[in-house]
């Protein structure tokens, strides 16, 4: 029963975290997209990409809520070296 109980609570912790990720930046392209997720992946930053408009080809770049403060002083030095 209790190994039962860690799995329902591990499954509902990760639906939660799923629900708290932020927008921090809308890319252009897919490339650049694709360069700022890995230069934050590198500073160590859990990182999401997904498509805005198929038809634009812009991207969302999200991270997670609890770590915008810092990821958006990152992305600063990254987008404006």
């Amino acid at each position: 029963m209790i190994p039962l109980y860690g799995i329902r609570v591990g499954i509902k912790i990760g639906e939660a975290l799923q629900g708290m990720w932020t927008v921090i930046y809308i890319a252009p392209t897919a490339r650049v997209a694709d360069m700022i997720q890995s230069k934050l992946t590198e500073e160590g930053f859990l990182v999401k990409c997904r498509p805005v408009n198929m038809s634009k080809q812009q991207f969302e770049i999200l991270v997670p809520s609890g770590e915008l403060e810092e990821v958006q002083e990152v992305l600063n030095l990254i987008l404006h070296p």
